[in-house]
């Protein structure tokens, strides 16, 4: 106990792991920054039954007996695969859920790892084909992936700017454990704001809004988002789940909204890119209807038209087309009169076998896409 305190007073920032979990470190007297390292990963890890007794020695057996299945929340989880496992883990003869052989996907998903030592892969052979595949599916696996779920915009408080609101979703195992903040940048304006190791848990989500962004042309064509890191180092930019290479992710917003208009921007994630689709939904819009007589405000939002054409000046009861008629205007029509719902993209396959995010669905195994492909779609 002694030799836990001092390391836990002597490291206040960098992550440890002990090799077991004891009850002075985790469970209800669980530390900050304190994780776990199972150096017999997929060889003890998890009892899957098929022992003659209940395997009480096992890793996670001994998490759960502490109450400690949490600590990955505090904690990073790494450890080694067992090195006698190392050069078949990931064949796909590998005997999964017989005595000592453990599935990797299934023990890195119980435990929420961040990562494995593995020696055999950067070996003189390492592993080929479609272990390979494997490999570096399982390797993607682990830790931390965060995506630029979606981008708003409004009119700001401040004249010629807008806000900008991007929300961020954790599709990974594990958190970010050190300070991770989100950049906007754009012709005219950078900001940075922190949070982003705030989104914990798989599916959670986070909102970031940036304030008084130049409403122009030349910074909401190019808005560029990364994560930023003060203990990333140099040239090793911590990377999105998506878009060009992972550090920066692209998107470009319509011309600026007015005081009635806010426009979301979906992102869809391939293997190299990411593209974007805009739905302009303005609360109220006027519209208007040629018409002899005025006809009743609720048709002229069914049944008419933005300004335009001979009608192009709102509010002007000014004529229009022939035979006497006259340009009657509604200037509260809802936007559910006008704008259709929008249309989510498909998921894009990939010829490499590999999935590249977790959440949404695959259409089939091996389909590289921008769903949950926990299990057979990895």
């Amino acid at each position: 106990m002694a030799l836990i305190d001092a390391f836990d007073t002597a490291f206040q920032t960098t992550q440890l792991q002990t090799r077991y979990a004891h009850w002075y470190a985790f469970g209800s007297n669980q530390r900050q920054n304190f994780g776990l390292h199972d150096d017999s990963f997929a060889y003890s890890t998890i009892d899957e039954g098929v022992y003659p007794t209940p395997m009480s020695w096992f890793f996670w057996s001994q998490v759960e007996s502490l109450g400690a299945t949490n600590f990955w929340q505090y904690g990073a989880m790494g450890g080694e695969v067992r090195p006698e496992l190392q050069p078949t883990i990931f064949d796909a003869d590998y005997p999964a859920g017989t005595p000592y052989r453990q599935a990797f996907d299934m023990c890195a998903d119980t435990t929420h790892a961040t990562y494995k030592l593995n020696y055999y892969a950067f070996g003189d052979v390492g592993y080929q084909g479609d272990a390979l595949v494997s490999a570096r599916a399982a390797s993607d696996q682990m830790g931390y992936a965060f995506r630029l779920m979606e981008v708003s915009v409004a009119e700001g408080a401040v004249a010629d700017t807008v806000d900008i609101t991007a929300t961020i979703i954790q599709d990974g195992l594990a958190p970010f454990y050190y300070d991770l903040s989100l950049a906007l940048s754009c012709q005219g304006y950078t900001a940075n704001l922190a949070g982003v190791d705030d989104i914990v848990s798989e599916g959670s989500t986070a909102s970031f809004t940036y304030t008084a962004v130049p409403a122009t042309t030349d910074c909401l064509s190019v808005l560029e988002f990364s994560l930023s890191s003060s203990y990333a180092l140099d040239g090793k930019p911590v990377k999105f789940a998506q878009g060009i290479a992972g550090t920066v992710v692209d998107v470009s917003l319509p011309l600026p909204p007015t005081s009635t208009t806010t426009t979301t921007v979906a992102t869809t994630t391939t293997q190299e890119t990411t593209t974007t689709q805009a739905t302009t939904t303005p609360a109220t819009q006027a519209k208007y209807i040629c018409s002899k007589n005025e006809p009743i405000p609720d048709t002229i939002c069914a049944d008419g038209s933005p300004a335009g054409g001979d009608c192009a000046t709102e509010n002007d009861n000014n004529g229009c087309q022939k035979g006497g008629k006259r340009c009657w205007w509604n200037p509260s029509c809802s936007a559910s009169n006008t704008t259709p719902s929008p249309v989510t993209p498909a998921p894009v396959g990939s010829p490499t076998g590999s999935c590249l995010s977790r959440n949404g669905s695959c259409s089939v195994n091996g389909d590289c896409c921008s769903g949950n492909c926990k299990n057979n779609g990895r």
